[in-house]
């Protein structure tokens, strides 16, 4: 797939970067175009190395399962060092305050439960979409 050019166009470009395929990735993507007006990116694990970006907000779809949270852990750290200081939102089955210390020691600037309420999402991407706008 080739990189988007919306940052050129002022859109907010988003990369989704799910550890593996989730089906929440249609209604994710849906809610960031029709709601925000993001140009998403949506690369698996195998090519974020070759994902340049740049981009506005990452989103990982964690790793759900007790025995794999330290892959997502390892991949967080990943995308952390790949994308700077670009805000990362962790979507992940698990929802307790745990997860979220976890988590945001490992590079998330964020954290949402994956059983959310619609409102939720949208409100923690506009959050963060406007601490990268204020932070340029």
């Amino acid at each position: 797939m080739t990189e988007s050019t919306s940052a050129e166009e002022g859109k907010p470009h988003v990369l989704m970067a799910p550890y593996t395929y989730l089906p929440d990735i249609i209604d994710l993507h849906d809610v960031l175009t029709k709601e925000f007006g993001c140009e998403v990116s949506i690369r698996s694990k195998s090519e974020i190395t070759e994902t340049s970006g740049p981009y506005d907000l990452v989103i990982q779809m964690g790793l759900d399962a007790e025995e794999k949270k330290e892959l997502g852990l390892e991949y967080l750290r990943l995308l952390r060092q790949k994308f700077g200081s670009t805000p990362i939102l962790v979507i992940s089955g698990h929802d307790a305050s745990y997860a979220l210390e976890e988590v945001l020691e490992h590079g998330a600037t964020d954290f949402l439960a994956r059983k959310h309420e619609p409102h939720e999402f949208i409100r923690k991407v506009k959050e963060l979409l406007q601490t990268k706008t204020a932070a340029l």
